[in-house]
């Protein structure tokens, strides 16, 4: 019943940091130099696009519990203390790695990476708590960055100088993280403080190498999916930076409740395996016409809401929002809509093709960004490709994931018919 609770809270709590990173991100593009805004921007995607580098370690660690592959399934608390301590070593020697490269060579991403560093702990702590079924945790970095930003929109209000509003942003961040950590590790980790601690850095290379199967699609899609917000801020304008990002959270934002109903049938389809049953057709068409239709509304609310700021909200800067909210958000609805029955894929250990398909959406994507980099497109041309490379990718999945059903379904027949 505990788990239950905590299961059905988890879409809620996405659901509310969602609203506020939402009107956040609106107040600022209304509110801050165009300036600040697309650097604040640029840092908040890179802090989450960075989480990469894990290179395994998060499904490595879920693997190892749920499974008998990685060391930790044969040692008590103190092998996990000691894989978290290596965890945080990867990872912060990683981010600080990424400061000096940006210092020295891409100076648009230095904020994004300072950010990252003041955010590892969290992401560090966050399988750890997952596996104690504590999934909200996992908003916790959107939350930090949703209220460093507003910090620095009240900073900027009280006439603080734009040159330092970054500071205000580090500060809200370096001292949120502790804050949180203090108030949930007591609640969540009590039980690891005794224990055996022989758990060595060949068994940690382990634990990461058993998660990089489930990393290697999860990278895919992070690259795909953030290859035009990684790759403008080098070479495209202020406004451009500035108009696009926000496009881009717009649409991911608006598709809030399509992200939570699939993770819903994550469980639903995954529990239908589990028992061995032969998933009904019209059972898996149900749940893609529901994602389909939230998807749908979503949707038209996202590009009605849209064109009304563009109009009567924002400034010059950001003409043409409604345009790129309409192209983006048709990509990414078709995309998160089809997420409502691809776990069916993954639980039939077939997810291969899938990965190459996102694999080939990425290649698409950089191709697309040299394309206007180098010809001078514009944003248009760069969202219009976006949007047909993950409308193209939801079409497969369609097909693949129905293949794959009816290859399910024959096999359970068949097996019934043996016995």
């Amino acid at each position: 019943m505990a788990f239950a609770r905590k299961l059905h809270s988890y879409p809620l709590h996405r659901a509310a940091v969602a609203g506020l990173s939402f009107g956040a991100i609106i107040v600022g593009a209304r509110l801050l130099p165009t300036g600040t805004f697309s650097a604040l921007m640029t840092a908040a995607f890179l802090a989450k696009f960075l989480q990469m580098l894990n290179f395994g370690a998060t499904s490595g660690y879920l693997v190892s519990r749920y499974t008998v592959e990685g060391p930790p399934q044969r040692y008590a608390t103190g092998a996990e203390r000691r894989f978290l301590l290596y965890y945080l070593a990867q990872m912060a020697c990683l981010a600080a790695t990424i400061i000096v490269v940006a210092a020295v060579w891409f100076a648009e991403y230095r904020i994004g990476a300072v950010a990252f560093l003041l955010l590892v702990p969290l992401y560090v702590l966050e399988p750890a708590l997952r596996y104690r079924r504590n999934f909200s945790f996992s908003l916790s970095p959107e939350f930090l960055l949703t209220m460093a930003l507003l910090a620095a929109q009240t900073a900027y209000l009280a006439g603080l100088p734009e040159n330092r509003l970054i500071w205000v942003y580090f500060a809200a961040i370096a001292i949120l993280g502790p804050v949180l950590l203090a108030v949930v590790m007591p609640r969540h980790i009590d039980d690891w403080r005794g224990g055996t601690t022989v758990f060595r850095l060949r068994d940690y290379v382990q634990v990461v190498i058993a998660g990089i199967p489930v990393y290697l699609g999860s990278a895919l899609f992070l690259v795909a999916s953030s290859a035009d917000r990684l790759l403008l801020p080098l070479y495209g304008s202020e406004e451009q930076v500035a108009t696009y990002f926000l496009a881009y959270q717009l649409s991911v934002g608006a598709m809030i409740f399509v992200t939570a109903t699939n993770f819903v049938n994550s469980v639903d389809l995954g529990e239908a395996r589990q028992n061995k049953m032969a998933l009904n057709k019209s059972f898996v068409v149900g749940k893609l016409w529901t994602a389909t239709l939230v998807a749908s509304v979503s949707y038209g609310g996202l590009v009605a809401g849209a064109f009304i700021l563009e109009a009567a909200f924002l400034n010059d800067n950001f003409k043409g929002l409604g345009l790129l909210v309409a192209l983006i958000g048709a990509g990414l609805a078709c995309f998160f809509a089809l997420g409502a029955i691809t776990p069916i894929v993954t639980y039939a250990h077939r997810q291969i093709p899938l990965t190459i398909s996102m694999g080939l959406v990425a290649v698409v994507l950089l191709a697309n960004n040299a394309l206007v980099y180098w010809n001078g497109l514009g944003v248009m041309w760069l969202a219009g490709g976006t949007a047909f490379a993950l409308t193209a990718h939801a079409c497969f999945a369609a097909r693949f994931t129905f293949a794959v059903l009816r290859d399910q379904n024959e096999l359970a027949i068949s097996d019934n018919q043996h016995y």
